[in-house]
């Protein structure tokens, strides 16, 4: 059997990305750094590109409480 076929359903590339970037968000953290499907490198990258993501979410939540209470507050 191939390394790849013993990999369980939710290390693989196919499930940890939607999970970390449509579902768990930076909770997908751990799921990709236990994945022996991805380099180094990517888990770096997709580390990366994460905290960007979070960052603009938090931000973008932020403003929209902002123009609700600002709508409300008059």
């Amino acid at each position: 059997m191939h390394e790849k076929e013993n990999i369980k359903w939710y290390l693989r590339p196919a499930a940890v990305i939607p999970l970390l970037f449509l579902v768990l968000g930076p909770f997908g953290l751990p799921l990709l750094y236990k994945s022996p499907a991805f380099t180094r490198k990517w888990k770096m990258i997709l580390t990366s590109l994460m905290i960007i993501y979070t960052v603009y979410l938090v931000i973008a939540t932020v403003e929209i409480l902002r123009d609700i209470y600002r709508s409300y507050a008059i």
